[in-house]
C-alpha cells in the first residue's frame, strides 16, 4: 500500500470588489469581484427584478481601456432581448442601444426601484446600464474562477468564500510531487484524514471545497455537504 503522508500547502489568492484591479499570483491572473454561483456552462448570467428576469448574452470582451470591463452584449427579459450593451473601459457605465422601446420602458421603470447595497448600504438605484455592467463582471469573473478550477483540482483541494480561494494538496512519502486527488480516494485508511483535513479548512471564513473531482459517496458517507459548493456538481 502506498504510504501518504499530509504535506498541506495553501495559497491565498485574493479577490477584490473592484473588478477593474488585476492581481497575479502563481502563473494565473484574476480580475474579480463577488462571485455567487459557480457554473460549468457560462454562457449567460440573469437577475430578477419583480416579474423581468434579465439575462445577458452573446458577451464578447473587447478592446478598450481598463477604468472597467470593455466589452458588447445582449440585454434579453424573458428570453425576448430588448437593448444591446457596450463598455469601453474608461469607467462610465455600459451604453446601452435600444431593440425594444416597449420592453426596455417597462423593465427600465421596474429594475430602477431597487437599490443597489455595498457593504450593507444602499449606494443608490439600479440602472439597466449598471445591470448589463454587473452580469459582464459575473460572467467574466466565473469563467476565470472555473479556469482556475479547471487547472488545480487534478492535484489540489480548492476552497472558495466568495472572497478569496485557498489551494491544498498531499504528496506522496518520499516523492517531491502533488499526490492526484483520484489517487487519494483509493486509499481508503485516508478517508478520515482527508474528511478532517476539509472540514478545517472550512471551519473559518465561510470557505466550502469547490473541487467537483471529489467522490459523491465520500461526501455523502461523512455528512460534508455543507463543506461542499454542490452547486458545481
Amino acid at each position: 500500500m502506498q504510504n501518504i503522508t499530509i504535506k498541506v500547502c495553501v495559497y491565498q489568492i485574493s479577490f477584490v470588489l473592484l473588478y477593474q484591479q488585476i492581481i497575479t499570483i502563481k502563473n494565473f491572473m484574476i480580475m474579480a469581484k463577488l462571485i455567487p454561483i459557480l457554473s460549468k456552462k457560462i454562457k449567460e448570467e440573469s437577475m430578477t427584478f419583480g416579474k423581468y428576469k434579465i439575462t445577458l448574452k452573446c458577451l464578447k470582451q473587447v478592446k478598450g481601456h481598463d477604468d472597467s470591463l470593455p466589452f458588447t452584449a445582449k440585454m434579453y427579459v424573458n428570453n425576448k432581448p430588448f437593448c444591446e450593451a457596450y463598455n469601453d473601459g474608461w469607467g462610465g457605465s455600459a451604453m446601452l442601444t435600444i431593440i425594444n422601446k416597449e420592453l426596455f420602458e417597462m423593465i427600465d421603470n421596474e429594475v430602477i426601484k431597487y437599490s443597489i447595497i455595498y457593504d450593507k448600504k444602499e449606494i443608490g438605484k439600479y440602472t439597466l446600464s449598471d445591470v448589463a455592467d454587473e452580469l459582464a463582471c459575473i460572467m467574466v469573473d466565473n469563467k476565470k474562477l472555473w479556469k482556475v478550477i479547471r487547472d488545480n483540482e487534478h492535484n489540489n483541494f480548492i476552497f472558495y468564500n466568495g472572497i478569496s480561494v485557498k489551494m491544498s494538496h498531499y504528496t506522496t512519502l518520499g516523492e517531491n510531487k502533488y499526490t492526484p486527488i483520484d489517487k487519494l480516494f483509493e486509499c481508503k485508511t485516508m478517508y478520515l484524514t482527508i474528511s478532517a483535513s476539509i472540514k478545517r479548512h472550512c471551519k473559518y471564513q465561510n470557505y466550502k471545497c469547490i473541487n467537483k473531482n471529489i467522490p459523491m459517496d465520500f461526501i455523502e458517507k461523512f455528512n460534508l455537504q455543507e463543506y461542499f459548493n454542490l452547486n458545481i456538481y
